[in-house]
């Protein structure tokens, strides 16, 4: 991708009527000055005028002149789901290799879906590396143009939600906390679920043991399985999915019919 950028400038005269016309001025002889000095004040005037308004503006301009690639145009993206609500993309990156530069469209939240070691580019900044321990989940409120990394040997997969609606800052967050999710009950418990919300957004972590059922209130849900799991879902056909696949559900209720617990995220919108 290319890009012209326009640098202007501009100059200013002196000519010898100006400075005739500012000894007159100090003098106080001013009654023979005619409309030619004052025309020529006027273009002066406004040559400074549009001198200091292009030094103001020109280096934001500049800034904005290069235009980011949008996340969904970027060859290691793929919109899975898009609503008025969200924008769901997933990234998928193979061993030891990076994205090219790219902006996601607004506030988002990121889940990599797996362990593993990524790191984070933002133009004109250093890296941010980060080890992943599967299903954590991050937000990121101002997005910036990046390079996305994967680091270790396997292949890395990231589930990104834009909010669309925006989402408002919670001084109650700890946002340097490595995980959005409040901490779960692991295997102390066979079956629980723990959840938040951003931008109007609820996302659940679930772990569910077999034979057990859990109740989904709205129509509007992508399951994504943090495990190979099979569940019936109450009215509509069965769910089948490999660790890290996902699908839409309906409302109604999801029983675990498999032989291991199931385990995965569900992102109502």
């Amino acid at each position: 991708m290319s890009s012209v950028v326009k640098i202007f400038a501009f100059s200013a005269t002196f000519t010898p009527s100006c400075i005739w016309y500012e000894f007159a001025r100090k003098s106080g002889d001013l009654s023979n000055v005619g409309s030619r000095l004052m025309q020529a004040e006027n273009v002066g005037m406004r040559n400074l005028i549009l001198g200091l308004f292009l030094l103001t503006f020109c280096p934001s301009a500049y800034s904005q002149s290069a235009i980011c690639r949008d996340a969904a145009d970027e060859p290691h993206h793929r919109v899975v789901l898009d609503s008025a609500q969200v924008r769901v993309l997933l990234l998928e990156l193979p061993r030891i290799a990076s994205t090219d530069s790219f902006c996601y469209g607004g506030p988002y939240v990121y889940i990599a879906l797996g362990e593993g070691r990524s790191s984070m580019i933002p133009e004109g900044k250093g890296t941010f590396s980060r080890d992943w321990h599967g299903a954590e989940a991050q937000i990121v409120y101002q997005p910036q143009q990046q390079v996305v990394r994967n680091e270790s040997g396997n292949t890395f997969r990231e589930l990104v939600v834009e909010l669309r609606r925006g989402v408002d800052y919670d001084p109650m967050i700890d946002y340097s906390a490595p995980d959005m999710f409040p901490p779960d009950l692991g295997s102390v418990k066979p079956t629980w679920a723990v959840s938040f919300v951003a931008g109007g957004v609820k996302f659940s972590r679930v772990q569910l043991a077999t034979g057990e059922a859990i109740r989904i209130s709205r129509a509007q849900h992508l399951l994504v399985a943090l495990n190979d799991l099979t569940m019936e879902q109450a009215g509509a056909q069965n769910v089948s999915l490999n660790a890290q696949d996902f699908t839409n559900v309906n409302a109604g209720t999801l029983t675990n019919t498999g032989r291991d617990t199931a385990r995965f995220i569900l992102i109502e919108y």
